[in-house]
């Protein structure tokens, strides 16, 4: 931020410090897992920073999504929790498991993980839930620290 505030997990973080280093590392190594394209990534972390009210997260993550080719009408359609028909087989697969995984308690859907690695590879199912899994952790944390997006601007918290 120009004004020097810490936003989204960096700033959350801050609060844990000794869990920083841990955190940046898993995800850079999550980020590195084969299988998913960056694309396929924003979708799951809009979809599940949507359905797991953090704005700050999906604020952010729309604006990089936007540097990857989304249209606003489709990152509009994903934070309604609605699957745009314009995506590509993979993402879709991605929105939809991202999408079980975050509403339901409980074990993945079998014909839903069949999907996966079929549309993805193994290694790419196992990256997507990977993936699920920690932007679920990341909005909790930021859920739990954070809150709400400031109205009208980005400004840092004061919890």
């Amino acid at each position: 931020m120009p004004t020097g505030e810490a936003i989204g997990p960096s700033g959350v973080l801050l609060h844990t410090p000794g869990l920083v280093f841990p955190f940046v590392t898993f995800s850079k190594n999550l980020a590195a897992l084969p299988g998913i394209s960056p694309r396929c990534r924003e979708v799951i972390i809009i979809l599940v920073s949507t359905l797991m009210e953090t704005p700050v997260e999906v604020h952010l993550h729309k604006i990089q999504a936007s540097t990857l080719g989304f249209t606003p009408d489709e990152l509009n359609t994903i934070e309604r929790a609605e699957c745009p028909a314009s995506l590509k087989e993979d993402e879709k697969v991605c929105f939809e498991v991202a999408k079980e995984m975050t509403l339901k308690i409980g074990t993945l859907k079998l014909e839903l993980w069949d999907k996966a690695v079929e549309v993805l590879s193994k290694p790419g199912a196992a990256a997507l839930v990977q993936n699920i899994a920690f932007y679920k952790y990341v909005s909790t944390f930021m859920n739990g620290f954070a809150g709400e997006l400031p109205p009208k601007t980005l400004q840092g918290w004061n919890r």
